[in-house]
């Protein structure tokens, strides 16, 4: 089938663009003026009225033990002795663990050791671990075991092969808490914060 042509007035009126009923298929908009970049300064002027001293701390000294609460990981031993109200920790150690201003976390990684010790007969666990489980981890926070974590257990540039103690070791620093430890290789690990037991 033959296309249609266009008759030649037609394409005389499209070249000389005199046809009134054609709308126009762009529309120009001048770009906005960028404001200027201290716009905000002096932008509250006359909406705050400073009534008295901004340079000192806004909190009293007093409440500023909200902020410095610690955020303690226990390491499985200090867990353990934690449990049973042990004379072996330290006086300072079990006042932080008790305090409830201090936040106490605890690793699967720790729950998996003690079993072990467990299985091992290093100590002797009630017949129902399931129960002592749930209710021994009742009152800490979970401290998550991430493959982030993994990798810097791995990268931690020292000789400890303990997997347990390296996995500990990254998740407080990687979570920014504090390891509780009785153990000497644990301690004074540059940027992981610890507590000995004292």
């Amino acid at each position: 089938m033959p296309f249609p042509t266009r008759s030649g007035a037609e394409d005389e009126e499209n070249q000389s663009g005199s046809r009134a009923s054609e709308k126009p298929i762009a529309e120009v908009i001048p770009v906005a003026a960028k404001p200027a970049e201290a716009a905000w300064f002096g932008s509250m002027k006359g909406k705050i009225e400073i009534l008295g001293d901004i340079i000192s701390p806004a909190n009293d000294e007093n409440e500023w033990e909200v902020f410095a609460r610690l955020r303690l990981l226990l390491d499985t031993h200090i867990w353990i002795r934690s449990l049973q109200a042990s004379n072996r920790l330290g006086k300072r150690t079990a006042q932080e663990i008790k305090s409830p201003e201090n936040e106490r976390w605890l690793s699967p990684v720790s729950t998996w050791e003690a079993l072990t010790l467990n299985a091992k007969g290093r100590i002797r666990l009630p017949d129902d671990i399931s129960a002592w489980v749930a209710q021994s981890t009742a009152d800490f926070l979970e401290a998550p075991l991430t493959h982030e974590i993994a990798l810097a257990a791995r990268r931690l540039a020292w000789t400890q092969n303990d997997p347990a103690d390296r996995f500990l070791a990254a998740t407080a620093q990687l979570l920014r808490l504090t390891l509780v430890t009785a153990d000497a290789n644990l301690l004074g690990l540059g940027d992981i914060s610890t507590l000995g037991n004292r």
